[in-house]
């Protein structure tokens, strides 16, 4: 494999510049900027106010502060904020005098030598330049490393990856794609003001795409196997993952038809492992290589057993959320354990509990024992 290096320097910008360019960049009524906020970094206000205080105030102390990300991909003269947004953000408050710093002082209390100081301290910029969209998504890990992200944030820094993308403009927008039938079976899904819940819904989906465009091999919520699989930016039949995802849907509508639930249950049932991974196993030839959807005529009565089945767990646990799992774990969930990992052979051995209970390889099956959770 070919390594191409990109372009690096690091730069030393002014506190005042640097309010100038947030300032613009946050601005929609400017056209023209030489920063640009990335779709993972659009949502700024996410620190509490002690904490943009504390940092207003190492400033003000001349304390050394982390430095500030900008970078671009080929082909991309305008550089983006890859990582620094909630600093800049509340170093343009302090100067607008929205918030103060830690003594309660806002920046017009500051005398003309304090209001210099701070506006002229100088803040480390990294800069790169020239980077493939593999080599951005690897800047970024890096550049986390440590940071305490969670898999779903990460996933959001890659909006407009290949697959990241894909699952936002086909399930997680209104208006666009399958999104009104995505929620019609799995409940209202992380609007645009519920940052927690936004990106909780974003790694469940991504999951669930992952799992449908490269086979059920790869339905998994681990990043690090997403990340070295390059499952972000690989390829893949936008129609067959449609036809998979409707399908997917159509079970699921029909169950709400014929038994409705409440919304804490579609929550719940929205966790890949509870249902959908077992049944996108069950779209797939035995195979999977090449992979391949069932054929309509193969597909029909598989659909109609899991509506038949799903329907009886629902009337089984008496439409509450609380009994649904021991109600799996009595059936499907058999082998799973307390484990919750998600591999190919889960999705096989709950896909034989429903289709072939006798089949010899549930035959003295143990539990797993493995790390991954169901839970984000």
């Amino acid at each position: 494999m070919a390594y191409q290096r990109i372009h690096r320097e690091q730069t030393q910008m002014t506190v005042e510049h640097l309010c100038e360019e947030i300032r613009a960049a946050l601005d929609p009524c400017i056209t023209e900027k030489s920063l640009i906020i990335p779709d993972h970094q659009r949502h700024a206000g996410v620190w509490p106010l002690s904490r943009q205080q504390k940092f207003i105030t190492s400033i003000h102390l001349n304390h050394p502060i982390p430095s500030i990300l900008m970078g671009s991909i080929k082909k991309e003269t305008t550089r983006s904020l890859e990582d620094g947004l909630q600093r800049l953000k509340t170093l343009l408050e302090f100067r607008q005098n929205t918030i103060s710093d830690t003594n309660g002082r806002h920046f017009n209390d500051y005398n003309a030598k304090e209001q210099s100081d701070f506006l002229n301290y100088s803040v480390t910029v990294v800069k790169y330049s020239g980077a493939s969209e593999e080599a951005r998504i690897q800047i970024f890990d890096n550049h986390q490393n440590g940071s305490p992200l969670k898999e779903g944030e990460r996933l959001y820094a890659h909006s407009a990856t290949r697959l990241v993308n894909f699952t936002i403009q086909m399930l997680l927008t209104p208006g666009r794609g399958l999104y009104d039938r995505f929620t019609y079976v799995w409940g209202p899904r992380g609007g645009e003001k519920d940052k927690k819940n936004r990106r909780k819904d974003l790694h469940q989906a991504v999951a669930l795409v992952a799992g449908i465009a490269h086979g059920p091999q790869f339905l998994t919520k681990k990043y690090d196997i997403i990340i070295d699989n390059q499952l972000l930016t690989r390829d893949f039949d936008d129609e067959l993952v449609q036809k998979a995802l409707t399908r997917l849907l159509e079970v699921y509508e029909r169950i709400q038809d014929l038994c409705p639930c409440s919304t804490s249950w579609l929550n719940k049932q929205f966790d890949v492992g509870q249902m959908s991974g077992y049944i996108v196993y069950s779209m797939y030839h035995a195979s999977l290589d090449p992979l391949r959807l069932n054929d309509d005529s193969e597909w029909e009565p598989i659909k109609g057993e899991w509506i038949r089945f799903m329907t009886e767990v629902r009337r089984d646990a008496g439409q509450k959320t609380k009994n649904m799992n021991k109600v799996l774990e009595k059936s499907i969930h058999k082998d799973v354990g307390k484990a919750r990992v998600w591999t190919l052979q889960r999705w096989q051995y709950g896909y034989l509990r429903v289709f072939d209970p006798k089949n010899k390889l549930l035959e003295n099956v143990n539990d797993n024992s493995e790390e991954e959770s169901d839970d984000e």
